[in-house]
């Protein structure tokens, strides 16, 4: 696994911006990016850093050729909080629209389906 926030992948640095939320599909996100990480090298946005605009945070997801967005649910946090500084993702996902993941108030989930979600995620990334 990397400690680089924004790893390169193929050349390129791909930054991943993730809902981490108590549901559910909130808490696939989380461990869908720690699966992007080691498999795609991809770094891991500082998303609560985005909205406030920090300096170190900004630098860095601005640095990034391409930008990632997962939301674990059509509530949309993530691309909301990203809508708030004009960034829009390069790829977007929703968890329960896009993959008809059902979202569930526990943080247990199913990890068949996780691995699915990433590796259609890292289908698109080779693209």
């Amino acid at each position: 696994m990397t400690n680089e926030c924004c790893a390169k992948t193929e050349g390129k640095s791909i930054g991943l911006c993730v809902c981490f939320g108590g549901s559910s599909t909130g808490q696939m996100t989380g461990f869908i990016t720690r699966e992007l990480n080691k498999k795609a090298g991809a770094g891991i946005m500082c998303l609560p850093g985005v909205a406030p605009k920090l300096k170190p945070v900004m630098d860095k997801l601005n640095a990034q050729d391409t930008v990632i967005a997962i939301d674990g649910c059509p509530v949309g946090c993530v691309k909301k909080t990203l809508e708030m500084i004009n960034v829009m993702p390069d790829r977007y996902y929703d968890l329960v629209t896009d993959f008809g993941i059902r979202k569930e108030p526990k943080i247990d989930f199913n990890e068949q389906e996780m691995n699915k979600v990433v590796d259609k995620i890292m289908n698109d990334i080779r693209e």
